[in-house]
């Protein structure tokens, strides 16, 4: 497929606000508060050493880099970011970690914010679709009015249906009628002046000839990309971690990073975000966007929100790991693959080198190069689950009873929809 470089645009709405107290932050797995300055006792005046130079923490209040709390409050973060309203031209804003504190504005890439506020707002407020809202509470004491609070990290953890998409990538349809034509001996497609792949199923009547079948695994192969690619074989699934803050007005605030991107190949579980058998291109980087929500008291309705990557490298990967795993690693991308099962077959040594030549031009459609696109979940939502009762939740969905997400995913030419649920589907446990 042939690549390119786009950016997907997304409307984040995050941001709300709540009484705070205490002066424990949002807690990262080792149960310390990562970028804001905490108190060392929950009385007395003093500065807070060992955090951002510039903030001062008094009476039990927490503050962050140039801020300074008040008695029993939580300091405005002063550079957070609820949505890309917050960020100057040529500016995002981008949950650069985990933490929904650490939601900054950075340059680069399309800042989408649609509704801009009126007029500047307050001091530790910012604009979300054209409204001037609190920052989110940092306080260990960030109070709900439902049964359940939803504040705190879970681990997360998506299965995508991502057929359409795959459908409608051309390339990947190319190659399963050059599979389905190796596999049957069929050459009704053959065409001399035809495109590569027309060109190459002439090739397979050289075979036809010398009556040699293509062995087993390649029909195998064939079964298993037109699966995933066709069929909706919930090929992509993700893992990640997410922080949510709850604040008032039933707001949610919320980053996420992703860690994992796999799939299943015979029940084989491969790693193509970050994996050593695919070298350099095994390494795929994720952006999750600034994003936010609502809740009710039984459900969290995530989003709109946009999750960032090589669209072209995930497809490539999810090929090559196919053709490495059908063919015992004797192929390792699509170029190797048609030569080994096609081109180094024919009897003819001009022919075969006239078939090496088209199934390497083939193979450069399917190489890497820089592109972006993403995904887009338009909502998320899963039922809040608090499992021993003690009023904080303790799962976001679960995984006999997913949540929903509905959205699409793009290369920024080619768009497709994500399988309806329970293909496409979430949950999060602490």
């Amino acid at each position: 497929m042939r690549l390119m470089r786009v950016l997907l645009v997304a409307v984040i709405v995050s941001a709300s606000a709540c009484q705070c107290g205490g002066s424990v932050l949002v807690k990262s797995g080792s149960d310390r508060p990562v970028g804001v300055l905490m108190s060392d006792a929950g009385q007395g005046g003093g500065s807070a050493a060992g955090g951002a130079a510039g903030g001062s923490a008094a009476g039990g209040g927490v503050a962050s880099a140039g801020g300074t709390a008040a008695a029993g409050g939580s300091a405005a973060i002063p550079d957070w970011c609820a949505s890309d309203c917050d960020c100057p031209s040529g500016q995002r804003c981008v949950a650069t970690g985990v933490e929904i504190i650490l939601n900054r504005c950075q340059p680069g890439g399309v800042n989408v914010c649609t509704t801009p506020c009126a007029v500047m707002c307050p001091q530790g407020s910012q604009c979300v679709n054209g409204a001037c809202l609190a920052n989110p509470c940092t306080g260990a004491s960030c109070t709900t009015s439902f049964s359940t609070n939803i504040n705190g990290r879970y681990q997360t953890y998506y299965e995508l249906d991502i057929s359409e998409f795959a459908q409608r990538a051309s390339d990947i349809v190319k190659l399963l009628d050059l599979l389905r034509a190796i596999t049957s001996g069929m050459t009704t497609n053959c065409s001399t002046f035809g495109s590569i792949e027309q060109q190459l199923i002439c090739y397979v009547g050289n075979l036809v000839s010398q009556n040699i079948q293509a062995p087993p695994w390649v029909g195998t192969l064939f079964q298993v990309l037109s699966d995933m690619f066709r069929f909706g074989n919930r090929p992509m699934k993700a893992r990640g971690l997410m922080d949510l803050v709850e604040g008032q007005n039933a707001r949610v605030a919320a980053a996420e990073q992703w860690s994992e991107l796999w799939l299943d190949y015979n029940g084989q579980v491969v790693n193509v975000m970050n994996n050593p058998m695919l070298g350099a291109n095994g390494q795929i980087s994720v952006t999750v966007l600034a994003f936010g929500g609502t809740r009710t008291s039984q459900e969290v309705i995530l989003g709109p929100r946009t999750i960032e990557f090589d669209v072209n490298k995930l497809l490539v990967n999810l090929i090559n790991v196919a053709i490495m795993a059908g063919s015992s690693n004797r192929a390792h991308d699509v170029g190797e693959l048609i030569n080994l099962i096609l081109c180094d077959q024919i009897g003819s040594t001009q022919n075969r080198i006239a078939c090496a030549a088209l199934a390497n031009q083939l193979a450069q459609n399917f190489e890497i190069g820089s592109g972006l696109g993403g995904l887009r979940f338009d909502e998320q939502r899963a039922t809040i689950h608090d499992l021993d009762g003690n009023g904080t939740a303790d799962a976001l969905g679960l995984p006999s009873a997913r949540g929903r997400v509905t959205g699409r995913m793009t290369n920024g030419v080619v768009s497709g929809s994500l399988g309806p649920f329970p293909n496409s589907s979430w949950y999060g446990t602490k």
